[in-house]
């Protein structure tokens, strides 16, 4: 009795099964990146910039080569000069070539008073930094709100992003504001101000670090684990599913290997050529070896594509899984040393052109949190 991989048995399993808030008021141009579910404050930021907010930090960079960005975080002092005098001592214990530039500046967040410092610094004098940082109490807690822009080195003279992106730095203090309580079931739903519109969250982003948002007219399949689907309907089991691979490298052809390997030992063994000590035989590259099989037919490998704002490849290929054919079309994105697999499963007698609007929008609208 063959033994299934969790890979494939979890898209065999799809294939055989085949917060709700009112909105706050959004800043023209921005988007919610704190989770008011968890945290006491609302923190916008640019539409184009990329979140990173946890669980209890709220974060947020301009782009994957620009990582000019804002965190916010809520601390366990009471008392401002206390946070400080132990955030100033760790600081400049860690960098060297630590430099104050502003300390204790008076400033406004929130219609409260706040003190704001200004340093720069570097690691191993390579990448340099500057860092403003913001102090706000409110209640009986102090909020460090961090921004920080990249440094770059030309003719002995650093230079730093902080003029390029002044504006949207003021703008996003500006919009900065406190909540009374946490909001979730009352005003603001973090989920909700960032979902497109006719769609929804198939992912629980409490468990992974994306969202993968599917039609709303499409039914979320309430799986265990990381794993994240939904298909078309009770009468049309054709479906999405994104799970995560670790690897331990940035290697699109080395995951296609591993998972072309499970592919035919799950389905079709006998297509797998062996050597004389029955292992799999691999080429030069470490690709599996394998004949023509009736079962597993690869249609593309490799295309070069995109998976929301990152570079992805996609494959297609069919399976023969008793009298039915099934078509799946895989787009595979690279993440935090991980691969992200979003997969499509077809049957094969149906005509898949009228997925083609679907498919567009969640591949666009994928992304990480």
């Amino acid at each position: 009795m063959k033994k299934i991989l969790p890979l494939l048995f979890a898209l065999l399993t799809i294939l055989l099964c085949l917060v709700s808030c009112q909105k706050g008021d959004t800043p023209s141009g921005m988007k919610l990146a704190s989770d008011t579910s968890m945290v006491q404050y609302s923190l916008y930021v640019p539409k184009s910039w990329i979140i990173d907010s946890s669980d209890n930090v709220s974060a947020a960079h301009v782009s994957d080569t620009d990582r000019t960005g804002i965190s916010i975080k809520k601390t366990s002092y009471t008392d401002e000069s206390a946070w400080w005098s132990d955030y100033k001592n760790a600081v400049s214990a860690t960098f060297s070539d630590f430099n104050l530039t502003v300390e204790g500046e008076d400033i406004v967040i929130d219609k409260l008073n706040a003190k704001k410092y200004v340093f720069t610094c570097s690691f191993h004098g390579e990448s340099f930094h500057k860092y403003e940082v913001i102090s706000v109490k409110n209640s009986d807690s102090v909020y460090e709100i961090s921004i920080k822009y990249q440094g770059s080195s030309k003719d002995g003279k650093i230079s730093y992003t902080d003029e390029m992106h002044k504006d949207a730095i003021k703008k996003i203090l500006d919009n900065f504001k406190f909540n009374d309580a946490l909001t979730e079931g009352n005003e603001i739903s973090y989920q909700e101000e960032n979902t497109p519109e006719g769609m929804e969250c198939a992912s629980d982003t409490k468990i992974v670090d994306y969202c993968l948002f599917v039609p709303s007219s499409w039914i979320v399949e309430k799986t265990v684990g990381t794993v994240s689907s939904a298909y078309v309907s009770e009468s049309d089991k054709t479906n999405v599913s994104v799970m995560q691979w670790n690897v331990d490298s940035y290697d699109y052809n080395k995951w296609w290997n591993e998972y072309k390997l499970q592919l035919f030992s799950s389905f079709d063994r006998s297509a797998l050529i062996l050597d004389d000590k029955g292992q799999v035989k691999v080429d030069e590259n470490n690709n599996i070896q394998h004949s023509e099989s009736d079962i597993v037919k690869l249609k593309s490998e490799a295309v070069d594509t995109k998976l929301g704002e990152n570079e992805a490849k996609k494959y297609e290929y069919s399976v023969k899984i008793g009298d039915s054919v099934y078509d799946y079309t895989v787009f595979a994105t690279m993440h935090r040393a991980s691969v992200y697999v979003m997969t499509f499963t077809f049957k094969a007698e149906n005509d898949n052109t009228i997925y083609n609007a679907d498919i567009d929008k969640i591949t666009t609208n994928f992304r990480f949190n």
